[in-house]
């Protein structure tokens, strides 16, 4: 079904692969103010190919700590910077 799609951008054109970092969140819902973080994913190439690591809350109290976690990010203004660095 995909096979005739391909990519608008490689990534090898925009950096070198052990330079990109992907960085992902799951939330219980889209309100900064009322939702929390219940997943946050991060992935990265190495010499042993693509890495991946998750940090899963499997309660609230930990959704909490997710919350109180400091995140250094470079913008405010998309969703998932402003979950990290929202107003309580």
């Amino acid at each position: 079904m995909y096979e005739n799609l391909k990519p608008s951008v490689y990534l090898n054109t925009l950096a070198r692969p052990d330079d990109i970092l992907f960085f992902d969140i799951e939330t219980t819902g889209l309100s900064r103010k009322k939702d929390n973080i219940f997943l946050i994913g991060t992935g990265y190439y190495s010499d042993n190919g693509l890495n991946i690591i998750q940090w899963f809350a499997e309660n609230e109290s930990e959704e909490a700590a997710f919350d109180a976690t400091e995140f250094e990010v470079v913008s405010g203004k998309d969703f998932v910077a402003g979950m990290l660095i929202r107003e309580k």
